[in-house]
């Protein structure tokens, strides 16, 4: 498999080196995936939200299997937000 050799760039765009378009190319995709991103996450806490306040009221007269339910999806909520951090173990 070859490659194509490299093109100058159109001198219309204004830029002189590949880089800086690669590097405005690569800030604005991930600029994108950022909100994408953001978006996913307000639709799964929505969601969240919703099962808890329907599991709440029994969890908090003492249902025990309410409980366990509300303590899950409070968990669940919390992932995407955790930064696991490497301990070592002690000798």
């Amino acid at each position: 498999m070859s490659t194509a050799p490299a093109r100058p760039l159109p001198a219309p765009l204004g830029y002189t080196r590949r880089g800086t378009v690669y590097k405005i190319a690569r800030t604005a995709q991930a600029a994108q995936l950022t909100g994408a991103v953001e978006e996913h996450l307000d639709i799964e806490v929505s969601r969240l939200n919703a099962l808890q306040a329907a599991v709440w009221p029994a969890a908090m007269s003492g249902d025990l299997r309410a409980l366990v339910v509300a303590a899950r999806i409070i968990e669940a909520r919390c992932r995407p937000y955790v930064v696991v951090a490497t301990v070592p173990a002690s000798t």
